[in-house]
């Protein structure tokens, strides 16, 4: 089991960045990996415990039991892994956790707190602009399409907890000055960015450049994609 999930998430990861984390921090695979050390261990205790003279009957049965379970488990855990690393539900995932950490950063009174949901906001985008140039090079349209949409509706999500946000929430903390696109910024644009509320639209204006530019030779759909989702956004 842990040698054909290594093998599919590691063809994933080459493709889509992030995706062995998210995988890692799954609460299905932790538990039927535990479920499967437990039992592993399990029977190597039983195999010591067995003796010519003296054989533990209801531990023997229950490991037994929990041996078919995990040979039983098999089969619709595989087809858990590969329904959670279809592209589409990878891309669906990746906007579900921004969203939520969006959610928290806005609410947060503290720096610190907004320092940590930018980053995971802002990594998400970046994730998501990643799928889509990959996607574009392989000339895979639907999922460059559903990673554009994405952003969109990460940005539409956003806009309406906006007005509610913390003031922390605006301001472009460390965690997120590092950068690339922050960090070729001088200090008069960021606080620009800062005055008018927009650094997260801003960053999202520049992954839909990116994704444009990039579009232009091999996959133009995409750009009046952009264009549609960049008015819906307006």
């Amino acid at each position: 089991v842990i040698t054909v999930v290594s093998i599919v998430v590691q063809l994933s990861a080459g493709r889509y960045a992030g995706v062995t984390r998210m995988f890692l921090r799954d609460r299905v695979t932790v538990g039927v990996m535990t479920y499967y050390v437990v039992v592993c261990v399990g029977a190597v205790w039983l195999s010591v415990a067995l003796q010519d003279d003296y054989v533990p009957r209801i531990a023997l049965v229950t490991m037994l039991v929990a041996t078919t379970g995990a040979v039983v488990l098999m089969v619709p855990y595989f087809g858990y892994v590969f329904w959670f690393l279809e592209p589409m539900n990878i891309v669906a995932r990746i906007r579900q956790g921004a969203q939520a950490a969006v959610t928290e950063g806005c609410a947060a009174r503290d720096a610190s707190a907004a320092s940590q949901a930018q980053v995971v906001a802002l990594s998400a985008m970046e994730q998501l602009t990643d799928i889509t140039s990959a996607s574009i090079s392989g000339k895979d349209k639907i999922i460059a399409s559903g990673a554009v949409d994405a952003l969109k509706d990460l940005t539409l999500s956003y806009l309406e907890v906006k007005p509610r946000a913390a003031e922390q929430w605006f301001s472009v903390h460390p965690g997120i000055r590092e950068n690339p696109d922050f960090v070729a910024m001088d200090a008069e644009s960021l606080t620009d960015l800062e005055q008018h509320r927009t650094w997260f639209e801003w960053k999202v204006m520049r992954q839909y450049l990116g994704i444009y530019n990039e579009a232009l030779a091999g996959m133009r759909d995409i750009n009046y994609l952009v264009a549609i989702d960049t008015r819906y956004i307006g």
